[in-house]
């Protein structure tokens, strides 16, 4: 029976002969992590489904409300168009502002600035009233047959 004998002097040696971090596994690992990339974007579409399940539509609709409170509160006109579309002032960036629904999406359009903000999606319908100093907003996800109702008081500049 042959007995190895351990020196400092071999181990050493074994150190310097590792090959380390090579190009080869650098490329290895860049090509795993595109794989994982692709895979993210192929079932992004699906993820985005998944949003009804994670986020209830009742915080959805309590954001949208507290966003519109929120943005009425300085705006100077506020007036409603057919029952669909409703436009106001929006003093935070000196812009006029709408809030339609187009393709079962409510989204917000600055009309001097451009572009759109998506607020709500899978709305079936949303219908705006102007009473008395309130704003009466009512819509119906296209998920759920209840419609969700919500009063928003109107400011004295607003009229």
């Amino acid at each position: 029976m042959k007995y190895f004998k351990s020196n400092g002097s071999n181990a050493l040696h074994q150190v310097r002969n590792s090959a380390g971090y090579t190009l080869l596994d650098a490329l290895l690992q860049l090509a795993i992590l595109m794989m994982c990339l692709n895979m993210m974007l192929l079932f992004a579409p699906f993820l985005s489904k998944l949003q009804h399940y994670i986020v209830p539509e009742s915080m959805l609709w309590e954001r949208f409300v507290t966003m519109l409170a929120k943005d009425l509160e300085n705006s100077t006109v506020v007036q409603v168009e057919g029952t669909q579309e409703l436009h106001y002032d929006y003093a935070a960036k000196d812009d006029k502002k709408r809030i339609i629904l187009r393709d079962e999406i409510v989204s917000a359009t600055f009309l001097r600035a451009g572009g759109h903000i998506v607020l709500l999606t899978d709305v079936k319908t949303i219908n705006y009233k102007i009473e008395d100093d309130k704003l009466y907003v009512q819509l119906q996800f296209t998920t759920t047959p209840t419609a969700r109702e919500a009063t928003i008081m109107l400011p004295a500049a607003a009229k």
